[in-house]
């Protein structure tokens, strides 16, 4: 298939300047869900002269809607509601997109979406194994291609666009349980080899996939994590006491994985309280 670009030339017409979802179409996140992929997706405005332009259809790979809320999760939640940004607000991106959101049960949590339907495909009770529905049940009901934003993914699809986000199962496994870990191992290599495209969220996650020959070099595309949802954020709905009389430093992280240098931190305590800082 010949490589295609987006015509970024035209200017979006947004219904609102704010969406029923509050993601903007304008956004680096919501550029970036399929920056790199143009190749997979087609051109939006490819139009024949004598036929309308055939209609891209894509599925989400809706594993991500079990998850925990960590970063992996929420990166996917993200770039769902921004994908969906660009079709309900008539983005020049989103034209002749069918996109739709398979899910292995109905949603436990509301994902305001107004442009992607939800279809569940029931896992099976049993055998009710990790990975069991993304890779036995979730290829049989993707009509088109596969979007998958949280590293493993089904490795019989062919057509699809997988992101892994690093590789920490190798560099710090110790973190990681040894199933966790091994799946890690097995899977993504093959997931690599067989995906159309793989995305990373950074040159450095990037030259890591590289190094421990997860996908070849030149089907390895960077799309940065965006920053845009803390512009949903209000500040006022905050229970946080907070002296605002000195300037503090805000860590998020879990005391549970090790890369995450939070007993580091803890001792930087003190020195910070030195400084003036909370």
């Amino acid at each position: 298939m010949a490589k295609l670009g987006f015509d970024t030339r035209e200017s979006p017409q947004p219904r609102s300047a704010w969406p029923a979802n509050r993601h903007r179409a304008d956004t680096p996140l919501a550029r970036s869900a399929v920056a790199g992929a143009d190749f997979l997706i087609g051109h939006p405005a490819a139009v024949c002269a004598d036929r309308e332009a055939p209609r891209r259809r894509w599925t989400i790979n809706g594993d991500f809607t079990t998850l925990r809320p960590t970063g992996v999760a929420r990166y996917a939640r993200e770039v769902t509601l921004a994908l969906d940004a660009l079709i309900s607000e008539g983005h020049p991106l989103g034209r002749d997109l069918e996109i739709d959101l398979v899910v292995p049960r109905p949603l436990s949590e509301p994902l305001r979406l107004d442009a992607i339907p939800v279809r569940v495909v029931p896992e099976f009770s049993r055998p009710r194994l990790p990975q069991f529905w993304v890779q036995a049940q979730l290829p049989w009901h993707v009509p088109g291609g596969l979007l998958s934003f949280c590293n493993l993914a089904p490795v019989a699809l062919r057509r699809q666009i997988a992101c892994i986000h690093d590789m920490h199962t190798r560099l710090m496994p110790s973190s990681y349980a040894r199933g966790f870990r091994w799946a890690h191992r097995l899977i993504l290599p093959a997931l690599g080899r067989q995906a159309a495209r793989i995305t990373t969220v950074s040159q450095l996650s990037r030259s890591h996939l590289i190094k421990f020959g997860i996908a070849p070099e030149e089907n390895i595309v960077v799309t940065y994590n965006g920053s845009d949802h803390a512009n949903r954020w209000d500040a006022a709905r905050s229970t946080l006491a907070v002296d605002r009389s000195r300037p503090y430093v805000l860590c998020l992280g879990r005391r549970d994985q090790e890369y995450k240098n939070m007993g580091l931190l803890a001792r930087l305590a003190p020195h910070l309280d030195a400084m003036g800082l909370d």
